[in-house]
């Protein structure tokens, strides 16, 4: 979920995000997030999850 949230708020490439998080390849860094977005589409509390994290990030941000 981390990688997701990197990908939709960082302006980071797959390259760098994966770096970040101990060398993962670029491809596998787009994946992970494909999965999530995939995953928000049928499943509410998972979509509820993720957004309430989204919140806290923003919130602790500002």
């Amino acid at each position: 979920m981390a990688i997701y949230l990197s990908r939709k708020y960082a302006r980071s490439t797959c390259y760098e995000i994966g770096e970040h998080f101990g060398g993962i390849r670029p491809s596998a860094v787009s994946l992970g997030s494909r999965r999530v977005k995939d995953r928000l589409k049928t499943d509410k509390t998972f979509k509820k999850l993720v957004r309430q994290l989204e919140s806290d990030v923003i919130d602790f941000n500002n």
